[in-house]
């Protein structure tokens, strides 16, 4: 039967008030692997959201309820090496007690190197020498000069290390000694 108002005989005339909108046709069919593409595409873009927040919100509140950050540890200065370091070193196998007393010397450092005959500094020192030293990039460097008390068979030996901050507030100074196994020295606060 034909439309009663545009007189088409199958459907609707263009213009017709009785005329459907064109339906579109349906989407494409995706196939199951663009569905997990996509679905694993949008799970990786929120782990980097909520990432980047937890980078940005974090350690403001993980660190609210831990009381004030310690203090943050600077490099050693050449004037805080200045003073008596006490400890010992090693040199063919035997143990022996050092004293090692530093001070400034324009832009470098002089030493006074003291050794005992054994590991504890007690009665005479067994000899000692000057160095010369500096530091620079964080390692001291202290190089033998001259003989004060020379024993008899004894080299000077030079010390190079880097010296650290303990959280006590005490220095230590620890290497390897030229011709000897190792050395290890502190500085105790105010010495």
């Amino acid at each position: 039967m034909p439309c009663s108002s545009c007189g088409a005989p199958y459907g609707h005339a263009p213009g017709c008030p009785y005329a459907l909108a064109p339906v579109p046709p349906p989407p494409p069919r995706r196939s199951p692997a663009v569905v997990v593409a996509a679905v694993i595409g949008g799970a990786v873009a929120l782990i980097a959201v909520l990432s980047a927040l937890l980078v940005a919100f974090a350690p403001a509140v993980l660190l609210r309820d831990q009381g004030p950050l310690p203090p943050r540890r600077t490099a050693i200065t050449a004037d805080e090496l200045v003073g008596t370091w006490t400890g010992g070193y090693t040199c063919s196998g035997k143990a022996r007690a050092l004293k090692l007393t530093v001070q400034p010397a324009g832009q470098a450092l002089e030493a006074e190197f003291v050794f005992y005959r054994g590991s504890d500094p007690v009665g005479d020192p067994h000899g000692s020498y000057a160095m010369s030293g500096d530091l620079a990039d964080g390692v001291v460097t202290f190089k033998g000069t001259r003989w004060i008390s020379r024993p008899a068979g004894y080299a000077m030996v030079d010390l190079s290390g880097t010296p650290r901050r303990e959280p006590d507030g005490a220095l230590t100074f620890t290497g390897t000694p030229t011709r000897c196994e190792n050395f290890m020295l502190t500085k105790r606060p105010g010495s």
